[in-house]
């Protein structure tokens, strides 16, 4: 790959951190400054909103600044202001690979990086999803999360590279935070708390642990800090193993909080698939919808035994999650992978914007990623993750398709029941008008029906 040309910048990074923007600019400011001149300079990167990244990128040049993760400069994956992305990269890898760093450890971290930057089934003790976790439960902090997470990816890499074993007196991650929280009264949620425990627990006694794992990440804040009793230990990283406990505890809360509340008699998610397995094979799939800005409420979902949760949030986006490891353990992927396709194929359609019709083809509705002709709905490569790309940028890109069945439109609710038997998926067609050769888009509504403006009478009965 072509070396970044030399010039100068002054940092910035998107709002809503990503471990991948951060760990993209870590690496700049550390193996960068001979290139990006002026990376390296003290000052706290400036966080850019959705509206600021959609420029173009001769316009970040001129500027002199390099925002990562908006789309606005190379190396980022993001393109036309983050609407679109390279596949099978991500900023860190560009941003390692551009800067023709050599350095073992960093290709490591990197590598882990990349993997849960594009992979969905992130664990929710690594700092990729600390960073998402906390942007949501404690938003407007963004340069002082940046800050937190540089610090820790240094201790990390400081760790790895000196090599540092663990001293004697080093105590287990499980202990240390069981302390911390009994130091602090705001832990009292006696449910969130035990989950908490447990969570840590389990991390704590893993016989291995990711790069950027709790952990790890606590171990390299140990023996990189300075002092050697409990109490130097406390005032030195206790601030920074704090925030990551603060961070789980508030998801704990969430988690729990939703699952009660799908437990509840007056929730009224919880409906039931059928999935044509082939050869005559009809299996049943659990599934769920709710409207809720929980971020936690497909976990929750899950854990009652939800094969497909349906979560709108109150802005209008929409993230549709398959179990995958339910489906594998009743044989049923292939038949759930194909009706994940069918079903965002299905949204896509009712979502199309006006004229789009004629060049529609219902492969084309069910590619993966983004389709070329809707660019509200995504299909994930794996896993079978669908939702808006950039939730929290593209606040515009909303589906049209209300949760649950009505009088008047063409539901979710609906799409998905129909969407994994290819019966019901041939009959949804029909019913909807996709003709073979796509020619005609339905009309979105009564209501759109009904109004003249925009209404081209002679095209929508012209073959």
């Amino acid at each position: 790959m072509k070396l970044i040309e030399p010039r100068s910048v002054r940092k910035g990074i998107r709002f809503h951190l990503h471990l991948d923007e951060v760990f993209g600019l870590v690496e700049a400011i550390m193996k960068g400054s001979h290139l990006l001149i002026g990376i390296a300079d003290p000052e706290t990167p400036r966080i850019y909103t959705s509206e600021t990244e959609r420029k173009d990128p001769a316009w970040w040049v001129a500027q002199e600044q390099l925002c990562l993760g908006g789309g606005g400069d190379f190396p980022d994956e993001h393109r036309n202001g983050a609407a679109e992305r390279l596949r099978g990269t991500s900023t860190s890898m560009l941003m390692y690979e551009a800067l023709g760093i050599n350095d073992a450890v960093l290709k490591a971290m990197a590598d882990e990086v990349n993997f849960y930057d594009s992979h969905v089934g992130c664990p929710r003790t690594h700092l990729a999803s600390l960073i998402k976790m906390a942007f949501v439960n404690f938003p407007g902090q963004d340069d002082v999360l940046f800050l937190w997470a540089a610090k820790l990816i240094g201790s990390v890499y400081d760790m790895k590279t000196k090599g540092l074993q663990p001293p004697r007196n080093e105590l287990p991650f499980a202990d240390f935070a069981s302390k911390l929280m009994n130091l602090k009264s705001s832990f009292e949620e006696a449910e969130a708390r035990e989950g908490l425990l447990k969570l840590i627990g389990r991390e704590s006694n893993s016989p291995s642990s990711l790069i950027f794992s709790v952990r790890t990440i606590y171990e390299a804040l140990w023996r990189t800090s300075q002092g050697t009793t409990l109490r130097d230990k406390i005032r030195n990283i206790g601030d920074d193993v704090m925030r990551m406990i603060a961070i789980l505890y508030k998801d704990q809360i969430n988690y729990h909080a939703f699952r009660d509340q799908a437990d509840s008699q007056d929730f009224e998610g919880w409906f039931w698939i059928p999935v044509n397995c082939g050869s005559g094979r009809i299996e049943r799939m659990k599934a769920a919808f709710a409207e809720t800005d929980n971020p936690q409420a497909h976990n929750a979902l899950r854990s009652y035994g939800a094969m497909l949760s349906i979560v709108k949030n109150t802005k209008g986006n929409a993230t549709i999650l398959g179990n995958q490891k339910l489906a594998g353990e009743r044989g049923i992927m292939r038949a759930m992978d194909e009706g994940m396709q069918n079903f965002i194929a299905m949204n896509r359609w009712c979502d199309l914007p006006l004229g789009a019709e004629k060049s529609v083809t219902w492969d084309i509705l069910k590619c993966r990623g983004k389709s070329p002709v809707e660019k509200r709905w995504y299909l994930a490569d794996q896993d079978w993750l669908a939702g808006y790309n950039g939730t929290w940028y593209h606040k515009s890109e909303i589906t049209g398709l209300p949760l649950r069945k009505n009088e008047k439109r063409v539901s979710l609710q609906e799409n998905a029941e129909a969407a994994f038997d290819p019966n019901r998926v041939d009959a949804w067609k029909r019913n909807n008008h996709v003709p073979d050769n796509s020619w005609f888009r339905p009309l979105a509504s009564l209501d759109e029906m009904l109004q003249p403006k925009g209404l081209d009478l002679d095209r929508a009965f012209r073959k």
